[in-house]
């Protein structure tokens, strides 16, 4: 990736700074966060569990068959700030948590919107390669349908073996066919605000580290940069 300063816009500098100045004023406690959820789900938690030992990197494919959205919807407008900035960046965060290290290398591409309903950033592939030689593809769609597909799907290859979630209701062991988290629908957000509730109250970190928000977010906005052509891959 290049310099963090191209990548992040003058919202994002302001916070880190802001970040740092807390850090400063609170030894070293900052009190930030943001609501990446995913990664507290609990079958993202049993999948984390999986590959704690894991000894090769990882080979991840998520996809999103995120649905249509028109364009006065508030995830569109400024609110918002689009598909990817919006929710691709939850799919960032969770690549970056079963990787454990940053990104490294970053393509994008996206359909050509042109005569269509969509927007640019609608319709993303991104691949991105990680610090410590993980590899994962971010397949976003809005172009699926809304009956007879789930919203999101995840694979992971490493070490002879595979897992697959789908739509954080079911993680699967493939070579066994064990399931190792099974239930309704939880993508991590009850867990995500009890932790927020106790690094609060003082009695643990922040669930999240500053550095990573600020690296996914900035993963975000180079993806947009990307895929409007305002910088090279």
């Amino acid at each position: 990736m290049k310099d963090r300063k191209h990548l992040v816009s003058a919202e994002v500098d302001k916070l880190i700074e802001a970040a740092k100045d807390s850090r400063n004023a609170a030894r070293d406690r900052c009190l930030l966060m943001v609501g990446f959820n995913r990664r507290f789900s609990p079958a993202m938690q049993a999948l984390a569990q999986q590959l704690r030992d894991r000894v090769g990197p990882l080979v991840m494919q998520y996809r999103v068959n995120a649905g249509y959205l028109p364009a006065t919807h508030w995830t569109q407008g400024p609110e918002g700030g689009g598909r990817n900035i919006g929710e691709a960046c939850h799919m960032y965060d969770t690549l970056r948590f079963l990787a454990g290290a940053p990104v490294a290398e970053v393509h994008a591409a996206t359909i050509d919107p042109a005569g269509t309903a969509y927007f640019r950033n609608d319709n993303l592939a991104v691949s991105l390669r990680y610090a410590e030689g993980s590899i994962a593809t971010l397949t976003y769609a809005a172009l699926g349908p809304k009956k007879g597909m789930n919203k999101e799907r995840l694979e992971v290859l490493c070490d002879g073996e595979g897992w697959v979630l789908d739509d954080y209701q079911q993680l699967v062991r493939c070579s066994d066919g064990t399931v190792l988290w099974q239930g309704a629908t939880d993508k991590g957000h009850l867990q995500e605000l009890a932790q927020l509730g106790e690094a609060i109250a003082g009695v643990r970190p922040m669930p999240i580290p500053a550095a990573e928000l600020f690296e996914t977010s900035a993963l975000a906005l180079h993806v947009e940069d990307l895929i409007f052509g305002r910088v090279d891959g």
